[in-house]
């Protein structure tokens, strides 16, 4: 009795500290996340996806990068209704950062795996406050879903039990779904689940239902992949960056003037290594900076807590390094390193604690000590809202008011695709719409990179559908559009309509409308 008495305090204490580390991972991101802003680039194609499968009930005619992020949204988007677009993703974004606090859960059991419950309690905490993981968090993409996959499926293959096991493969599988890391990620599964259970003798009756499992999830999607690209592009991208490596170049598609255009690519094996180190330096600041620390004292006693978290380093590190070899510079892609670099990182705390003997008031302190530098981090390393939340209405200005104008790049370019989509979506958007790369724009973007002369660009544009001039005073202008801007020299057929200065905004925009007429 009073043993089960223990057990069950201990389960409420857990359940209690978990759930404050939640908590605070949720005021984190809300705190600093300013809603209100529609999506741009990655998270903008995931959203119209999704959206377009809450309406279809069916995947679209169309392929993107990775699916299993919007066909999770979708779910959600099928669930509510809202009048506006803005609505739609903030729901997006809501997903995405209770996805990534959830995450502290698997991380905590994880550690768990390594270190005591006091430390693994720290571990989770230290992985949620991650300030390029917090940032991330809030912007609606697929590493928090990934994530939690990905740790999940570690948490259940090395709790050595076959019927977990079957379910990590699950989590893995849908992982290769959300992001082409999963692929890898099932690999590291399948290779921990052998050795997890080399002395049961798994054979390959017992390992059957795994394979089944992968299929069974997978297959769908490789059916849609072939449908509408004539081609599975799970398997076919080991195989191709396999052969990019391999060969030093790789073929890509890029859309000009609305059409497909195949191109090659350089990809370089040693750029690669060092852009790995690099970037992989960068993001042990300012949290992980321990990390180091840690996989010495790993190393120190090679035991099977050594074996699993360098072989997971090893696996995981393909991708990352197949991505860098392709010249892509972020450090996006070593989020997946984060809840191993949270774990190495509370080991190599663990060796100075058991050196220098502090009580557990001090594993606060440090606590909070790393809330405060990465709120800091944050602080400096978040978007500048004002400032974007102006680009947003002068993109709208633009929208509203012109049919075509010259190209420049503006802190307000982005947001001129997703107020278009907006448009549309207000007007009638009961069908779903096409590859957003082959939507016919409402707005025309000529461009101004092989012209010297305003008069000879005004009056070649005319017939390219130019209507205006947007010039900003973030811009690369050459001198006659410097004089515009500066209303110098100002042509007569030449009328400003919009001045952001008048609204007291810091981003100073002008827009001047073209009178042709005059022009002739």
């Amino acid at each position: 009795m009073i043993q089960n008495q223990f057990l069950k305090n201990t389960i409420y204490e857990r359940n209690f500290l978990l759930g404050f580390i939640v908590l605070t991972a949720l005021l984190i991101r809300y705190s600093f996340h300013n809603f209100g802003l529609p999506f741009t680039h990655d998270d903008f194609g995931y959203f119209v996806f999704a959206l377009d499968i809450s309406i279809l009930d069916n995947f679209p005619n169309y392929l993107i990068s990775s699916i299993g992020w919007p066909i999770f949204v979708s779910i959600f988007f099928q669930i509510f209704s809202f009048e506006s677009l803005i609505s739609y993703m903030i729901l997006q974004e809501n997903l995405s950062i209770w996805l990534s606090a959830l995450t502290a859960i698997p991380v905590f059991f994880l550690s768990k795996i390594f270190i005591s419950k006091k430390f693994a309690f720290f571990c989770a905490f230290l992985f949620v406050i991650e300030p390029r993981l917090v940032l991330n968090s809030v912007q609606g993409l697929t590493e928090p879903l990934f994530l939690i996959l990905f740790t999940s499926a570690l948490v259940l293959v090395l709790s050595k039990s076959v019927k977990f096991s079957y379910i990590a493969f699950v989590f893995a599988s849908f992982s290769a779904i959300v992001r082409p890391e999963g692929l890898i990620i099932i690999l590291l599964i399948c290779m921990l689940f052998f050795y997890n259970h080399k002395s049961q003798k798994i054979n390959f009756i017992k390992f059957l239902p795994n394979i089944v499992i992968i299929f069974a999830i997978m297959s769908p999607i490789m059916i849609y992949q072939m449908e509408i690209h004539d081609e599975e592009l799970f398997f076919s991208r080991i195989l191709d960056g396999t052969n990019q490596l391999i060969t030093g170049t790789g073929e890509a598609e890029d859309i000009v003037d609305g059409k497909l255009v195949p191109y090659e690519f350089d990809v370089n094996i040693i750029h690669g290594l060092q852009n790995f180190f690099k970037y992989g330096l960068w993001v042990l600041l300012p949290l992980f900076f321990l990390v180091p620390l840690g996989l010495f004292s790993i190393l120190k006693r090679w035991n099977y807590d050594t074996l699993v978290i360098f072989t997971s380093l090893t696996i995981i590190s393909l991708p990352v390094l197949y991505v860098y070899s392709n010249f892509i510079e972020s450090v996006r892609f070593l989020l997946i390193f984060y809840p191993l670099f949270s774990i190495i990182t509370t080991i190599g705390f663990i060796f100075i604690f058991s050196k220098l003997g502090f009580n557990n008031k001090f594993v606060i302190i440090v606590a909070l000590i790393f809330l405060i530098i990465s709120l800091v981090f944050i602080s400096i390393k978040q978007e500048n809202y004002e400032h974007e939340f102006e680009a947003y209405n002068v993109a709208n200005f633009i929208i509203q008011n012109t049919s075509g104008i010259n190209s420049l790049s503006s802190s307000y370019a982005k947001y001129i695709d997703p107020l278009e989509f907006n448009e549309k979506w207000k007007n009638d958007y009961t069908v779903p719409s096409i590859d957003p790369f082959k939507r016919q724009k409402v707005l025309q973007i000529i461009d101004t990179s092989n012209y010297d002369s305003l008069n000879l660009f005004i009056s070649e544009s005319k017939s390219k559908g130019l209507t205006h001039l947007v010039l900003d005073s973030n811009s690369e202008l050459n001198s006659e559009l410097r004089d515009v801007f500066n209303e110098k020299n100002m042509p007569e057929y030449l009328t400003k309509i919009h001045d952001s200065a008048e609204l007291n905004y810091t981003y100073h925009v002008k827009i001047f409308q073209i009178n042709y007429q005059l022009l002739e």
